[in-house]
């Protein structure tokens, strides 16, 4: 969990890049929650709705970066923690 890293983080990486980590993380799970479930229930509820398809789409943009993100600095941090001495 990204939150954890934070706390739980070798010395050999910084906090900077752990906050950065968890602050990604947090938007792609804000996004998820926040904005493209209600509009899955609603389609699931409702049926086919192009509106509301789109805004699923532009709403996936910014989860992907979060997401995307997240990976790259926990593989930054990855290759810190491992590193030789």
């Amino acid at each position: 969990m990204p939150l954890a890293i934070i706390f739980l983080r070798p010395e050999s990486v910084p906090l900077g890049l752990a906050l950065a980590n968890a602050a990604c993380g947090l938007l792609g799970l804000w996004v998820t929650v926040a904005l493209e479930i209600p509009r899955h229930n609603r389609l699931e509820r409702d049926g086919k709705q192009p509106k509301v398809i789109q805004e699923l789409i532009a709403y996936n943009w910014p989860r992907t970066f979060g997401i995307t993100g997240s990976a790259v600095f926990t593989l930054a941090m990855l290759a810190l923690a491992f590193a030789p001495a």
